[in-house]
C-alpha cells in the first residue's frame, strides 16, 4: 500500500497495484487528479506518528510532547502537541534514538515532517537540520506556519541543500528539508527545533514560555533529494 492526497483534502492509503491519482500537484480538491508517479523510498524513521520519549524519541533538550485531539492530514485524531520548557537553553528533540541511521557520505538524504501552528511565537515557527556529525556543513531551515513560507536557511554551502514548505489544508504544512551528508556513519534522523522568529540561527537560545505549542505530525527521512508520498512507520522502517 501507499499513499495519496484524496478529493477530500486527506492523505489515503491505495492498496499496492492500484494506480494512486494524486490530487495534491493538480491544484488540490479544486483540480484533476494526476497519476502519482514517484521514486520507490523508505522512511528511515521509528515510530514517524506517534512522538514519545523512549520510543525512539528523545525529549531531553527543552522541549515537552503530548498527544492532543487535533486532526491530522490522514484524518486521525491525534497528534504530537510541542512545547517549549521554561529553560532558557536551545529547545529541540530528535528521532531515532537508541535506533539510529547509518548515513553515507555523498549521498542526499530529505527530511520532511508535517506542522500546524499552535499557540504563541514557539508554536508559530519550526527549525530543520541534521545531526553535526554526519553533515558538517550544519545546513538548517526555518519554516513559518502563519504565513506557509521558508524564512531562512544557513550553513556551509551545500550545492544540493533545499527548503520549501507544502499546504496540506487545515492548517497543515509538510516542511521539507534536503541536504548532502559529508561524513559516513551513524546518527540520528530528524532534528525539529522549536524557534520564536523567522531568522533564528541553527538552535538558538532563548526563554521558553510553557504555554506555547506547536502541532506535529508524519516525520519522514529518506535518501535522494524528493520528498515521495507520506510513509508511516508505526514500529519499524518501511
Amino acid at each position: 500500500a501507499a499513499r495519496r492526497f484524496g478529493p477530500d483534502g486527506l492523505i489515503a492509503s491505495v492498496a499496492s497495484g492500484i494506480p494512486r491519482l494524486d490530487y495534491y500537484t493538480s491544484g488540490g480538491v479544486t483540480g484533476c487528479p494526476a497519476l502519482l508517479v514517484e521514486p520507490a523510498a523508505t522512511n528511515l524513521l521509528f515510530h514517524s506518528e506517534v512522538w514519545t520519549s523512549g520510543n525512539n524519541w528523545t525529549f531531553a533538550d527543552g522541549v515537552t510532547s503530548v498527544s492532543a485531539s487535533i486532526t491530522a492530514p490522514d484524518n486521525t485524531q491525534a497528534v504530537n502537541a510541542l512545547s517549549p520548557t521554561s529553560a532558557n537553553s536551545s529547545h529541540f528533540f530528535y528521532s531515532n534514538n537508541p535506533t539510529t541511521i547509518t548515513y553515507t557520505s555523498g549521498t542526499i538524504y530529505t527530511q520532511s515532517i508535517f506542522f500546524k501552528q499552535g499557540t504563541g511565537a514557539a508554536g508559530r515557527y519550526v527549525q530543520l537540520t541534521y545531526p553535526n556529525a554526519r553533515f558538517t556543513q550544519l545546513g538548517f531551515a526555518n519554516f513559518d506556519l502563519q504565513d506557509g513560507v521558508v524564512t531562512a536557511s544557513g550553513g556551509t554551502a551545500d550545492t544540493n541543500r533545499n527548503a520549501r514548505i507544502e499546504n496540506y489544508g487545515n492548517g497543515w504544512y509538510r516542511c521539507i528539508f534536503a541536504a548532502t551528508c559529508n561524513s559516513t556513519g551513524a546518527g540520528v534522523g530528524v532534528l525539529p527545533t522549536l524557534i520564536t522568529t523567522s531568522g533564528a540561527t541553527r538552535f538558538p537560545t532563548f526563554l521558553g514560555v510553557t504555554g506555547d505549542v506547536l502541532y506535529g505530525w508524519g516525520a519522514q527521512v529518506e535518501t535522494g533529494s524528493v520528498a515521495t508520498s507520506y510513509i508511516p512507520t508505526p514500529a519499524g522502517t518501511g
